[in-house]
């Protein structure tokens, strides 16, 4: 997967949970240079598990997690957005 962060084409992207509530994500070049970090807040939205509410605002909806497919709808209730994202991956060492 590519993607195109603050203009520049991204082929790494990582993201770590922490089991107390807080994440960073993220993106590197082709060089392996880091060129975006995030680093923020999170807790489970719902009972099952599925959802993730990121910093308060944007929920995350988990539609798939195998060992290589993670398939995610974000939703932004402040800017009325809501788009589906599928990543593939493989695991890493």
């Amino acid at each position: 997967m590519k993607k195109r962060v603050n203009n520049i084409r991204t082929v790494k992207f990582q993201v770590s949970f922490c089991v107390y509530g807080s994440y960073i994500f993220t993106a590197a070049d082709s060089s392996g240079e880091i060129v975006e970090i995030y680093v923020d807040s999170w807790e489970f939205n719902n009972t099952d598990q599925t959802e993730i509410l990121i910093d308060g605002e944007e929920v995350l909806s988990i539609d798939e997690l195998t060992d290589s497919r993670f398939v995610v709808t974000f939703s932004d209730p402040y800017e009325g957005e809501t788009f589906t994202e599928t990543y593939t991956f493989s695991k890493a060492n």
